[in-house]
């Protein structure tokens, strides 16, 4: 027997009838069911999200009562706190709205009247699970409704990625915020709640419908708090122009849709700071830092250790990033400390940097040492790169030199004594070891590594205390005549969407191709020339200056998409036509292109306030096929398209 919610009214009815109705109510409820339903359980769980079967109102109902109670009928049970937690509403009421369950039923009921002449958007995010199964929904649901004789017709669509791969983000909150007629961008500050809310779905598309027309300001933001706000913690995505307009004329949520992805990247930290010290042994102790760091200068006798009680400095022996995380970095003494004694160390500026190229502040720290004795051994962890290569050896391209991984520098006296190189005639190379974090060590040789010429690098078992047999590795140089090369057609358009004199998306601009990419162009050696005059030819009535100037530096990108594969490689160029890459091993590769807008080298993901635009991405939809001896060509244009309201 199922359960059912029954209201029973009072007026007008005997005291008899009363007291009838309510044995007959209280015996239907000891014999068979109850007034208030639980979720089911036992029996298999369910492996399909729930579907919503039917709405009270209806989607796009108008006249709708104000006292109205939104009832929300699936075809599985829902789980009740998934229920809270996924449903929301704009504009949102004042007072926090009551759910009532009946089977696979949710009524939803306001203690207070909903505003007049209003159109409503109920929506229910993707998290929405079913009580049984815990599936969650592939999609958000989105109903409108109006408590007046006109619905908002305003649409606007997009799509949320992430940068490297160009892969879609699910279950991201994307936020609308109304803007002034007049205004251009945002202001510095958000408001404390967006206007409208929705969230992406498998694909990471989303969609506002049935909002006001008029221009938004629309971002992203992996809410994990559920607070309906951008918080530091949470990784976001800005618009590809602040100003959106949400415009009736379209004749769908796809058309409506901007073309120019938003890209969800990790909150951007605040600036490096030296957190602490953590004692690990007499001699061996660990700064903290509040992000990963890495190296801008590893050098020992920057760093500055202080007995705070005798007011003598200790010298010290190395210091390199902590083997368990990025977060800290070992600083090793070259004798035991006091242990009673508070010691200063003090981190020098300019030495270690964040991802972002901020560089961690001079900071002293007070600790005091860790009795325990230093026995922290060099451990051997392996050789670098882990690829196939055969009694050949693991071959390398011109660029790339052999690894070695440690736990902890070895000592100088180890290089040529204990860890020694061979070409395949006996004869002995001298290697030249480089370490920027003290792990992990690029192997040079002297005389050079040749394709003629392979090398034998021997790991010495005294040395390691990890290892009890002698460690072998052959590596080699490709030739020439193993390798290719691949060119890729690049375009880049800037395109006036939503300008403040008009609703529409203006005209395309006719793609600006002003010459060849210079081949094989390293990023960090590139000094691109000055910006010439563009002379690209458009419609003298959408021309604008602002539009048709030439982007001042692409940045192509040619990833090998197989694991332990060829490392990234980047040509940098004010330029496009044709970029062409040199040197190509085999190999399956997909590219990206991006407008590297100031200059640093590194993709930036703009800023929500005071807004900044991310630097636009696009992704090769296909792959290409590196062959030796032979030129490959991407089958289409790379093109990458920047909007701007100009």
């Amino acid at each position: 027997m199922h359960c059912l919610n029954m209201r029973c009214s009072t007026t007008a009815v005997g005291s008899g009838c009363v007291a009838g109705l309510l044995a007959l109510l209280c015996a239907a409820s000891l014999l068979g069911g109850c007034a208030n339903p639980v979720d089911p359980t036992g029996g298999p769980g369910n492996t399909e999200p729930a579907r919503l079967l039917e709405s009270t109102p209806a989607d796009e109902d108008v006249n709708v009562p104000k006292d109205v109670e939104i009832v929300l009928r699936f075809d599985k049970y829902i789980s009740r706190g998934a229920m809270a937690r996924a449903f929301s509403m704009t504009p949102e009421p004042q007072r926090r709205p009551e759910f009532d369950y009946s089977g696979r039923s949710i009524a939803i009921s306001f203690p207070e009247p909903l505003r007049d002449s209003t159109t409503y958007i109920v929506s229910l995010g993707s998290d929405l699970r079913t009580a049984r199964g815990n599936v969650e929904l592939d999609a958000p649901i989105t109903l409108a409704f109006s408590t007046g004789r006109r619905i908002d017709q305003g649409r606007l669509a997009g799509r949320v990625l992430e940068p490297k791969e160009g892969q879609p983000e699910q279950g991201v909150d994307v936020f609308a915020y109304a803007l002034a007629a007049d205004a251009q961008a945002p202001p510095d500050t958000l408001p404390e709640a967006p206007d409208f809310r929705t969230q992406t779905d498998s694909e990471g598309l989303f969609a506002f419908q049935n909002i006001r027309e008029e221009p938004y300001y629309v971002i992203a933001v992996r809410d994990n708090n559920r607070n309906r706000r951008p918080d530091a913690n949470e990784a976001y995505a800005v618009p590809p122009v602040p100003r959106l307009n949400a415009a009736a004329d379209t004749a769908s949520a796809d058309t409506a849709a901007v073309e120019v992805p938003w890209l969800l990247t990790a909150p951007r930290p605040d600036s490096p700071q030296a957190v602490r010290v953590r004692p690990q042994t007499a001699q061996r102790q660990t700064v903290r830092f509040s992000q990963p760091v890495s190296w801008r200068e590893r050098t020992a006798a920057s760093w500055t250790l202080v007995d705070s009680t005798a007011q003598d400095t200790i010298g010290i022996a190395s210091v390199h990033t902590a083997t368990d995380t990025p977060y800290e970095v070992a600083v090793v003494a070259e004798q035991a400390l006091r242990v009673e004694a508070v010691h200063r160390l003090t981190v020098p500026p300019q030495a270690l940097e964040d991802s972002l190229g901020r560089a961690v502040p001079d900071t002293t720290l007070r600790f005091t040492p860790s009795t325990d004795e230093d026995d922290a051994a060099l451990e051997f962890v392996g050789f670098r790169p882990d690829r196939s290569g055969g009694t050949d050896g693991r071959p390398l391209t011109q660029e790339e030199a052999p690894l070695l991984r440690t736990t902890r520098p070895p000592g100088d006296d180890a290089w040529n004594d204990r860890i020694t190189a061979t070409d395949t005639t006996g004869t002995p190379r001298t290697i030249v070891p480089e370490s920027q974090d003290g792990l992990r060590h690029r192997l040079a040789f002297e005389p050079p590594l040749t394709p003629e010429m392979p090398v034998d690098v021997r790991v010495g078992a005294d040395l390691f205390a990890n290892i009890d047999t002698v460690q072998t590795q052959r590596y080699r140089r490709l030739s020439t005549e193993e390798m290719g090369a691949i060119e890729v057609p690049i375009t880049y358009v800037r395109r006036a969407l939503n300008p403040p004199d008009t609703a529409t998306t203006a005209p395309t601009f006719e793609s600006i191709t002003l010459g060849l990419a210079p081949p094989d162009t390293l990023l960090n050696a590139l000094n691109p020339p000055p910006a010439t005059a563009d002379t690209a030819q458009t419609d003298p009535r959408a021309r604008s200056d602002a539009l048709l100037q030439r982007p001042e530096r692409l940045v192509l990108e040619m990833h090998d998409t197989s694991p332990n594969g060829w490392p990234t490689r980047r040509i940098a160029t004010d330029t496009t036509g044709t970029a062409r890459f040199d040197r190509v091993p085999e190999g399956v590769y997909r590219f990206r292109l991006w407008h590297d807008r100031e200059g640093t080298g590194r993709w930036s993901p703009g800023q929500l306030a005071p807004y900044r635009p991310a630097d636009p991405v696009v992704w090769s939809p296909s792959t290409v096929e590196g062959r030796a001896r032979w030129t490959n060509v991407l089958d289409r244009p790379l093109q990458l398209l920047e909007l701007t309201t100009d």
